[in-house]
């Protein structure tokens, strides 16, 4: 790679890490504040009875993701718990 590419990985993978982390924080606000949505969901589209509680319990999980995606904590963790790999 050429040097100029090598400096706008990181630059690349700041912004990208930032757009995800939003995105997901919004998601992971929706299930804490709405948790009667996000068990109709899981019922209509995956055929899952979620509880309440489940619903609350995915949005902590999701939100603590979020954050970590955000504030650049624990970056190799929260890369790999998002990875398909």
């Amino acid at each position: 790679m050429s040097p100029e590419f090598d400096k706008r990985i990181p630059a690349a993978l700041l912004i990208l890490r930032f757009f995800l982390a939003t995105f997901l924080l919004q998601w992971s606000i929706e299930k804490l504040i709405l948790p009667s949505a996000t068990a109709r969901i899981a019922s209509n589209f995956y055929g899952v009875t979620l509880p309440v509680e489940g619903s609350y319990a995915l949005g902590a999980a999701e939100l603590i993701v979020s954050l970590a995606l955000l504030l650049g904590f624990y970056r190799t963790i929260s890369y790999r718990i998002l990875s398909d790999d």
